[in-house]
């Protein structure tokens, strides 16, 4: 089997990401989850190819930094998919079940106001 090189590398994590965005935007938890782990597993073999050239000097051609780069951005954008899609369902799950909403901040005022709050002081102490 031949060593990986990083335009395959690079190659096969565009692809995954691609794939990925699409059964994000098909909506296939399944098959995203899927797609997902695979993307994670590429990108690890990606990172020990790139290790000896962690700080991405002149010796990395142009073309595959601004590969790295347009595979950052379409990560970013994938991620940001992911986090709406993720307020989406949580906004329905408390429609559904508003029993499992939990305050994020403060807890919901009662019918007489919001009670009283601690000053931080003690009022007594007690041995």
């Amino acid at each position: 089997m031949s060593q990986p090189t990083l335009k395959t590398t690079l190659s096969a994590l565009e692809s995954q990401l691609g794939l990925l965005s699409l059964a994000l935007k098909d909506g296939a938890v399944d098959d995203m989850a899927l797609q997902a782990q695979q993307f994670q597993s590429l990108v690890v073999e990606a990172n020990a190819l790139l290790a000896p050239w962690k700080p991405l000097g002149a010796h990395m051609q142009e073309v595959d930094a601004a590969r790295l780069r347009a595979l950052g951005a379409g990560l970013a954008r994938v991620r940001e998919h992911m986090l709406r899609r993720q307020a989406l369902v949580e906004q329905a799950l408390h429609m559904v079940v508003p029993a499992l909403h939990t305050p994020v901040y403060a807890a919901a005022a009662g019918p007489y106001g919001r009670g009283t709050q601690s000053s931080g002081r003690f009022q007594a102490f007690s041995a």
